[in-house]
């Protein structure tokens, strides 16, 4: 029987050995006692380690609630400078902090003296400079 997530021509001779604890042949209908590797010895599961396997595939089983549960996970508070300099501004830009200063006498900023600032207006306001349209044909 193949694995529910890897195709079995991954797992060739890897895949592992299933024997009872007890070392009867293994049936169907029983808890396995243990999973070994091919090339080691049985090493016996105990009810904890079981347990914990059991709740390991039950939680891949569900990967789409395990998404939605992070989804509604508390996002950090929101800085609540007004201000941002060069660093992060460029940052979240996506662009070189260099390409910020070479270019600032055309982009909107704030100036406190000599301390080049950007508000949430500015950087908005430089991402919608550079917006390019395609242009379509009629």
């Amino acid at each position: 029987m193949d694995h529910p997530f890897v195709p079995a021509r991954w797992l060739d001779d890897r895949r592992p050995r299933i024997q009872p604890a007890n070392g009867e042949a293994p049936r169907l209908g029983r808890v396995m006692a243990s999973v070994a590797h091919p090339d080691a010895g049985t090493t016996p599961f105990g009810p904890s380690e079981l347990q914990g396997l059991a709740a390991v595939l039950s939680l891949l089983g569900r990967v789409s609630d395990f998404e939605a549960l992070i989804d509604k996970l508390p996002t950090s508070p929101r800085d609540n400078r007004l201000h941002i300099g060069y660093t992060e501004a460029a940052e979240r830009l996506n662009i070189p902090e260099k390409w910020l200063r070479e270019r600032i006498s055309t982009l909107p900023h704030r100036k406190f003296g000599k301390f080049v600032q950007f508000a949430e207006e500015d950087l908005r306001a430089i991402s919608e400079m550079h917006l390019v349209k395609p242009v379509t044909e009629k």
